[in-house]
């Protein structure tokens, strides 16, 4: 069993908590399963985009995480970069702030996402009933990494609605 799927979590247990609304393992696994999965979403601050992320995770399909604030022309541009780049090994693909230049995507592997979410769930020290707060963008590396690190660890995220 994959680090990144959550088939074997308890389905009862918290999975994700925002202002509006909670999930379990359980029904985060069944909106993933069931939902239709796209190349790329608008990563707001929400359950939809985190059912997007672990069905993403669990089908091996690369999801670029846009970020809901991006003006819309840009927008287009990392759509149509998405839609034809070889993503071959990635999970997920980041745009950066463009700060020298366009955004760029950066393609995020399997495999570090799992080794970042192994070396966190040494880290925190987790205990029955603890949460994550995730204050961050999910369509910024720290955003989707708490989201990436709390499936892994099965513990409950909460997104903040900024």
């Amino acid at each position: 069993m994959s680090a990144l799927a959550v088939s074997d979590a308890p389905a009862d247990r918290v999975a994700i908590a925002t202002a509006r609304e909670e999930l379990t393992f359980g029904e985060l696994a069944a909106r993933a399963a069931r939902v239709d999965l796209p190349a790329a979403v608008i990563a707001t601050p929400s359950v939809e985009t985190v059912v997007h992320i672990l069905a993403a995770l669990e089908r091996r399909r690369p999801l670029a995480l846009l970020h809901p604030r991006t003006p819309a022309a840009e927008l287009a541009r990392q759509k149509h970069a998405i839609a034809h780049a070889a993503l071959d090994d990635a999970a997920l693909v980041l745009f950066t702030s463009g700060s020298t230049g366009a955004p760029r995507g950066v393609a995020i592997g399997r495999a570090a996402l799992e080794a970042a979410a192994r070396a966190s769930a040494s880290s925190p020290g987790w205990r029955y009933g603890d949460r994550w707060l995730c204050c961050l963008p999910l369509a910024h590396a720290g955003g989707a990494s708490i989201v990436v690190r709390c499936l892994a660890a099965r513990m409950p995220v909460v997104l903040h609605d900024a």
